[in-house]
């Protein structure tokens, strides 16, 4: 008896801990997919900091910076999980981002080009 309770519980952690994915093609598009913003871009030394928001689909993206409200832009985005990648294309511009620090709740990604590093810090409402 004390196997069948023992085995049971370990298939019910199994469960719980399967259905908590931190895959961001899977928790990404939730709901509305609507995920607040906020990033820090340094170059040279100098940072600057801003905000926004990333609205996605199963496929696509839109970004739209609080800086400029009323400008949104449309894109794609894919996760590669083998390396905990994101990119996003633009106009043909793709985009490739280190994801950390996943949760369902919040990611971390960090991006470099041309010594511009900009780390994004998304947030569920």
């Amino acid at each position: 008896m004390k196997k069948i309770v023992s085995l049971l519980s370990m298939l019910a952690f199994v469960l719980v801990m399967a259905s908590c994915t931190k895959n961001p093609a899977k928790v990404l598009p939730k709901k509305d997919g609507k995920w607040n913003v906020s990033y820090t871009q340094t170059n040279s030394g100098k940072s600057s900091t801003g905000s926004g928001s990333f609205t996605f689909t199963d496929t696509e993206i839109t970004i739209t910076d609080n800086a400029f409200p009323t400008l949104a832009f449309k894109g794609t985005w894919s996760y590669d999980k083998s390396a905990e990648k994101i990119t996003i294309t633009i106009d043909k511009d793709a985009t490739v981002y280190t994801v950390s620090d996943m949760t369902r709740t919040s990611e971390t990604w960090t991006t470099t080009d041309n010594g511009t590093t900009i780390v994004y810090k998304l947030t569920k409402p």
